[in-house]
């Protein structure tokens, strides 16, 4: 029952040799194929989270943000490690967003790597009565066990720079469950070393790493504990490994109390403790067989994720109670990845299981929902070689017909991907173009994946530090927060300003339609503007009284200055009695903003 029998080395890991080799060689073959699919997209823009991220980065080194509420995030997401990427990236490469998501694919071929050499170790160490059936079982789940981790069924998270510290947390979670089998099974030389190194690198997991995901690594921890204190799966390291679980439980419990000390919310609107939810996590898990847009294409029925879901979830209890019966031999690794990702589609749906199903299919949740199902393979794959071979035609029959859904999802999703890289390509470009366009409305903003706000504010740090691809523009290219006011204006009100019959504006270069908001109160009679850009072109338009309008103002060129005439205008202390308002007063101006219907010139 035990992770390292005392039959095999404790000092190194030693697979089934013929196993790693296919395993290594998948790895290689798929690290290959991200790289180009990478190339293809050209995903070399920050966007979602890094621009909200980027703007606090700013407020935390200027002294606006305290350390405790940048860690904090005013969420359930408290950690340091997306931050920490994003400042290492910003201070040594100029946030290099393409050097980030190819380093992904570097710690998921880490994360690949140690998945191969465990599930090789543990099928050395099995009792396998060679067969037909058991090496072709074993093969194909060891190509599954060494490539799931990269398929583009997690699409977002490959070309997200968050992905990269995203996945290192996966990497940490992976490596802290491989030693704390390891203490478990009470047969390894180091155990004390590896006890000391696990327990010290819990607060750094839990406070700084885990985040959101923590209460499912910290499940996965505590579940595997008391699973070895059972009498019947008892393990020899069983009362060794309760040093880095306690751990593990203290640093929550800080985890958790700081939450209520920097009054992190949620967000309530998308938390769902209905009946429904608890058929998600099983849509949750369905996506797990390939991207949710390639298993559904061609108006195929969302529920062939609950399908999905439901028989991985099925297939998984079937083998956990066959090798439970068994006493639980050999390694207990794919236990964790099992616990760990269930736990992840549960604590998904929990939280954003009022936005329905299709917010539990999202690709950024597929790196968690992945580890469940190579569990899931490892186990079955496992229980099915240890059978006699004369007992081995129909579990293992069910098995590959499970590797055959995966193989088929996947491939499926790839073929899809390849097919939607040159539009991923535009799409990029276009959310490159809108960052260097200032990020002018709402729609440029849902390019972004960000709202408005916390898009704008990134993309100025990004234009003032010259981060990106800023890196070759002017400091003030299309920003608004550049815009100047010449003469002929009066002066600033809470609305606005008002013009005079003549006004000038300055504004920052940019190849864009810049527009202004007017209004025009109901007593006043309409005006007639004339505005001449700095392009040269005069363009005219009617302000009607008693309603907002329109006026575009051209691309700035030249210095950028433009020119308003106004006619006619008001001076209220001619047209009303008692006033002492001796302005003219043309037309109120409340906003500037940008409309870039076209590429730049």
């Amino acid at each position: 029952m035990d992770d390292f029998p005392k039959s095999a080395s404790t000092t190194s890991i030693r697979p089934a040799s013929k196993l790693v080799a296919i395993g290594l060689l998948s790895i290689v073959v798929l690290s290959i194929v991200h790289q180009v699919l990478l190339t293809r997209a050209a995903p070399d823009v920050p966007y979602m989270d890094s621009l909200r991220l980027l703007a606090q980065l700013q407020d935390w080194r200027i002294g606006l943000l305290s350390t405790l509420e940048f860690w904090g995030q005013g969420s359930a997401h408290r950690g340091f490690v997306n931050q920490a990427f994003l400042l290492a990236n910003v201070d040594f490469f100029g946030l290099d967003i393409m050097l980030a998501n190819r380093l992904t694919a570097v710690v998921i071929l880490a994360v690949s790597l140690v998945l191969v050499l465990a599930w090789g170790r543990d099928v050395r160490t099995q009792d396998v009565a060679p067969s037909r059936m058991a090496k072709i079982v074993l093969a194909l789940t060891t190509v599954a066990v060494a490539g799931l981790c990269f398929s583009w069924a997690g699409v977002e998270l490959l070309t997200l720079d968050l992905g990269l510290p995203l996945w290192t947390k996966n990497l940490c979670f992976l490596l802290f469950f491989v030693g704390h089998a390891a203490i478990l099974s009470g047969h390894l030389s180091s155990i004390r070393a590896l006890q000391v190194v696990l327990a010290a690198a819990a607060p750094f997991l839990v406070l700084l790493v885990g985040m959101g995901w923590n209460y499912a690594f910290v499940g996965a921890v505590l579940a595997l504990q008391l699973l070895a204190f059972l009498p019947r799966w008892r393990q020899e390291g069983r009362w060794l490994g309760l040093l880095p679980t306690i751990a593990v439980l203290v640093s929550f419990a800080i985890y958790i109390g700081s939450g209520q000390m920097i009054h992190a919310e949620a967000d309530s609107a998308r938390i769902s403790f209905s009946t429904e939810t608890m058929v998600l996590p099983f849509y949750a898990l369905g996506s797990a067989f390939g991207g949710h847009e390639a298993l559904l294409h061609g108006g195929r029925s969302r529920e062939l994720l609950l399908g999905l879901g439901a028989l991985l979830v099925l297939s998984g209890g079937g083998a956990s109670l066959s090798w439970l019966r068994r006493a639980a031999p050999g390694s207990r690794l794919p236990l964790y990845l099992i616990l760990y990702g269930g736990l992840t589609a549960v604590s998904v749906s929990i939280a954003r299981g009022g936005d329905g199903p299709g917010a539990v299919v999202a690709s950024r949740y597929y790196m968690d929902f992945v580890f469940l199902l190579i569990g899931v393979l490892w186990l079955a794959a496992r229980e099915v070689a240890t059978l006699a071979p004369s007992a081995r035609r129909l579990p293992g029959s069910a098995v590959l017909v499970l590797l055959c859904l995966v193989a088929s999802g996947h491939a499926l999703t790839y073929f899809r991907e390849w097919q939607a890289g040159p539009f991923r390509e535009l799409i990029f470009k276009a959310m490159g173009e809108a960052m260097v366009r200032g990020v002018p409305d709402e729609a440029s903003a849902r390019l972004l994946q960000s709202p408005l706000d916390h898009a704008r504010q990134g993309v100025n740090v990004m234009r003032d530090h010259r981060l990106s691809l800023f890196a070759g523009l002017p400091a003030d290219y299309c920003r608004l927060d550049d815009v100047r006011y010449g003469a002929g204006w009066n002066g600033e009100e809470a609305q606005g300003r008002w013009t005079r019959d003549a006004s000038e504006l300055f504004l920052p270069k940019c190849e864009c339609d810049f527009a202004a908001e007017v209004y025009l109160p109901g007593v006043m009679s309409a005006r007639e503007v004339r505005v001449i850009g700095s392009d040269g072109l005069e363009r005219r338009a009617r302000v009607e009284p008693g309603r907002s309008s329109r006026l575009v103002l051209g691309p700035s060129v030249d210095g950028g200055r433009v020119r308003l005439l106004v006619s006619p205008t008001t001076i209220p202390s001619r047209e009303s009695p008692g006033s002492l308002d001796a302005r003219v007063l043309g037309i109120m101006v409340s906003d500037i903003s940008l409309s870039c219907d076209g590429s730049p010139k």
